[in-house]
């Protein structure tokens, strides 16, 4: 994060974590004027980085998109 962010070619970042020892760096990219998005799993999220204004993407919501319905898969056999 420190390289991609020193190097100014980068104006959004994602973190696939939640953990607390992201908010230092996190709220510094907010500061900073970068866009952040924490990938998580729902519930997981620590309320460190809750407080912070990061877009908040829970882990599951993408399973509609990735996942196909039983009926789909039915139909290759």
């Amino acid at each position: 994060m420190f390289f991609d962010f020193n190097s100014g070619e980068y104006q959004n970042f994602v973190l696939w974590s939640s953990d607390s020892d992201f908010k230092d760096p996190i709220r510094q990219l907010i500061v900073d004027g970068k866009n952040v998005t924490i990938v998580s799993m729902s519930g997981l999220v620590t309320p460190e980085i809750s407080a912070l204004n990061a877009h908040i993407f829970e882990l599951r919501k993408i399973q509609k998109f990735i996942c196909w319905p039983k009926e789909l898969l039915a139909s290759f056999k």
